[in-house]
């Protein structure tokens, strides 16, 4: 065989050789983002953010894709955290109070009677966030994203008739994390540490006789007997209790270890200008809304409605937990003053 033929010989086989290789060769690495929620994939919230989570793989080109652990299926909320920093999950939703030495400063919106919506709440929290005051509770984490809850009613069966503030006192209350429960202190009730899969057993046995929670959430968590929350419940104190703010977020490692188009596209779809807190927390108030309408012309329900005067009382009762607040964050070396005195502000503005 001549030169030439040997030549082209090799020239077949080595495009041979690389096309065979083009064709078995796995496409580019897949990024798996294993998420950690106790949300409900029917939640109207979680859609939001599953949309979101589309829009990351779409501008991803599919190198990223989301593997979701619905109803705690990952690790109940109070593990998420260390769950995320060891990297048994990539992504976590966390309610903060759930984690109150961890995430102290974040509890300021969660001060009772402090806000009344959703969204002046995310806006304080987005605020406080970008002015750099969470830095403490954020060590080591990307927060991608926050907002606040609607703020909760108290919630009552019908054993005792609530008329004004006073009639509270000694009533057991399902109190929503530590600083509610310090405030139903101050107003007189008896709180009581129950996790919210069994409340509606602690209503039907009488270990509590109401709870604090949200109007559209007790809409839609299961208590006894075929009933949702709300069914178990008829007198409803309507005055923006206390809530909780919550949060996307990822180890602040593992964020920085993504290609720098990966970690744009979370920032986009997730981050940028606080808009995804917000779209959430406009739906989250629509919500309570619609279901503060439905209650009051069910029938069943009966809204307790506390005079202006009343209302002024309870402010002045409960400034002591603002201070103790305050002071116990300012412990950890927090300016607690100044959180509260942002937060207001800038309630103030959104509402």
């Amino acid at each position: 065989m001549n030169k030439s033929a040997l030549l082209r010989n090799f020239v077949v086989s080595t495009l041979a050789l690389s096309v065979g290789a083009m064709l078995t060769a796995p496409a580019q690495a897949e990024t798996v983002i294993k998420v950690g929620t106790l949300q409900l994939p029917s939640s109207s919230t979680w859609q939001l953010v599953e949309k979101q989570f589309a829009a990351i793989t779409a501008d991803t080109k599919g190198a990223v894709t989301f593997d979701v652990g619905y109803d705690n299926k990952y690790g109940k909320v109070t593990e998420v955290v260390s769950k995320v920093e060891s990297n048994d999950l990539q992504l976590a939703y966390v309610v903060f109070s759930s984690n109150p030495s961890r995430f102290a400063s974040t509890g300021v919106v969660e001060l009772p009677m402090i806000r009344r919506t959703s969204l002046a709440g995310t806006k304080a929290l987005c605020a406080l966030q970008d002015a750099g005051m969470f830095d403490r509770d954020f060590k080591g984490l990307k927060v991608l994203t926050t907002w606040a809850l609607p703020t909760y009613a108290i919630l009552l069966d019908d054993k005792r008739k609530i008329e004004s503030p006073s009639d509270l006192r000694g009533v057991k209350i399902r109190a929503p994390g530590p600083t509610g429960a310090r405030a139903l202190q101050k107003l007189g009730a008896i709180p009581v540490n129950l996790g919210i899969g069994d409340t509606g057993k602690g209503l039907a046995s009488g270990m509590i006789q109401g709870m604090a929670y949200g109007l559209y959430a007790s809409e839609i968590t299961s208590g006894i007997d075929g009933k949702m929350l709300m069914d178990q419940v008829t007198q409803i104190i309507d005055i923006g209790f206390s809530a909780p703010a919550v949060g996307l977020f990822m180890s602040e490692k593992y964020f920085n270890g993504l290609p720098p188009d990966v970690q744009q596209a979370f920032v986009k779809e997730l981050s940028a200008g606080c808009a995804l807190g917000t779209v959430i927390a406009i739906d989250r108030d629509k919500q309570e809304d619609v279901t503060r309408q439905d209650l009051a012309k069910d029938g069943h329900h009966v809204f307790v409605n506390f005079d202006a005067a009343a209302i002024d009382a309870m402010h002045k009762e409960l400034t002591d937990v603002y201070d103790e607040w305050a002071a116990g964050v300012t412990k950890q070396g927090i300016d607690g003053k100044a959180l509260v005195e942002k937060a207001q502000t800038v309630i103030k503005q959104n509402e």
